[in-house]
């Protein structure tokens, strides 16, 4: 982070609680749209990468009854300790 000047400082310290309290939420605002963006690429590109697992046979589908048969027979499992 940069070193605010002490004018800077100094106007911001001048501020109204309730204007204080507006330049915090755009702030928090404004760092929130950037993990936004991040979070939708990052998204994008796991979409993409099962999109190509299932075209290429890495991964394969399951119907939901499989699955749910699947999930009933491992919680039927005894633990193992």
């Amino acid at each position: 982070m940069t070193n605010l000047d002490p004018s800077t400082i100094a106007i911001l310290e001048s501020l109204t609680v309730s204007d204080r309290a507006k330049l915090a939420a755009f702030l928090i605002d404004s760092l929130e749209s950037e993990t936004e963006i991040d979070s939708e690429d990052a998204w994008d590109d796991e979409i993409a990468r099962r999109i190509a697992d299932l075209r290429t046979g890495k991964t394969i589908t399951v119907s939901k009854r499989d699955a749910l048969k699947m999930i009933m027979a491992e919680n039927d499992e005894p633990e193992t300790t």
